[in-house]
């Protein structure tokens, strides 16, 4: 006799997975058909800091000091078992890890840059100032001589000016910060979205409904279930990192293949689920799924509505700075200053 149980497994593995899928496929292809999905970063918007650089560079530094030991100890007393991977919150901490190794990485590039920059900007103001001694000198001469000279040292100037902007273009680019990041600062900025929010998702479930059952409960509990959203929140304030609210779509993708994962590691190699609410034979799972699926929706909508509005103020302040220097009046700066 079929139980109740097993039809409703059968009905969340075998429709509501793949109808998941294809619902966020949908989702990708048409976001992806009208330019919405993504939009390619700049190296400042991944490295830059909304006060000063020095600033976030030493605060990822730190973030990836705890982020690190923290998962390598703690796979090290599960003998690096691959199935810890199954566990939601390891996997979300190996996400945070991850993002916070490339955004220190971007963080120093665009340090160096912004050195660069400055080096750049001084050394061609120093010429300015012997070009000018110069001319001073050459206006005691006579004409003919004066002029040969002159061509001489326009030649030599339009010299000096390749040179610098050759190495300008090699250390810089056109200003510190502004060369895209590619398909690596992409995924970074994914890495970033998925994190930030499962990070709520994480902590919010953690209390209140496992934490009381957990046996071992010990400094790394803290970290990953409290810690991680500290973290995430402080490089949340201090960075310029922009969101796209299309990009639901990919999260939502990553939340279906990490059901897939649990359900055929259960199904195929025989390993118990490690959540029990993540059973879908479960008495209650239809609740369970569709209670995390929708806070998974609510947490990110909430996390793009907080990016979407610290854009906005960054390009208010920026556009104010521009005004009050009498910069380029009157332009529009984007959302993604």
């Amino acid at each position: 006799m079929v139980d109740g149980t097993d039809i409703q497994g059968w009905f969340l593995k075998g429709f509501a997975l793949p109808a998941g899928y294809l619902l966020a496929l949908h989702t990708l292809l048409r976001a992806h058909r009208h330019g919405g999905l993504y939009k390619v970063p700049t190296m400042k918007q991944l490295g830059g800091a909304q006060t000063s650089q020095m600033s976030i560079l030493i605060y990822r530094g730190l973030a990836l000091f705890i982020c690190l030991p923290t998962l390598l100890v703690l796979c090290s007393h599960h003998h690096f078992n691959p199935h810890l991977l199954l566990y939601y919150t390891i996997l979300n901490f190996g996400i945070i890890t991850l993002y916070f190794l490339l955004a220190y990485g971007y963080s120093l590039i665009y340090w160096k840059q912004m050195k660069a920059a400055h080096a750049l900007e001084d050394s061609e103001d120093a010429a300015a100032q012997t070009s000018v001694s110069t001319d001073d000198v050459r206006e005691d001469n006579d004409v003919d001589k004066g002029q040969e000279e002159e061509e001489g040292t326009e030649k030599d100037a339009e010299g000096v000016d390749d040179k610098d902007d050759d190495d300008g273009k090699l250390l810089v680019g056109v200003t510190p910060g502004s060369y895209n990041a590619g398909l690596l600062g992409v995924f970074t900025m994914f890495l970033y979205i998925t994190a930030l929010s499962n990070s709520y998702v994480v902590t919010t479930v953690y209390w209140p409904l496992l934490y009381p059952h957990d046996k071992h409960v010990d400094w790394m509990t803290f970290v990953m279930h409290a810690g991680n959203i500290i973290l995430m929140h402080g490089d949340f304030f201090m960075n310029n990192m922009p969101f796209f609210k299309h990009q639901v779509c990919l999260y939502m993708l990553l939340i279906l293949a990490y059901l897939t994962a649990v359900i055929i590691a259960h199904d195929v190699f025989d390993v118990h689920y490690p959540y029990y609410f993540l059973d879908p034979t479960h008495q209650l799972a239809i609740v369970w799924w569709s209670v995390l699926l929708t806070a998974h929706i609510i947490f990110f909508s909430w996390v793009t509505t907080m990016a979407q509005k610290k854009q906005d103020r960054i390009s208010d302040k920026a556009l104010e700075e521009l005004e009050s220097q009498s910069v380029l009046p009157g332009v529009q700066m984007s959302a993604n200053v």
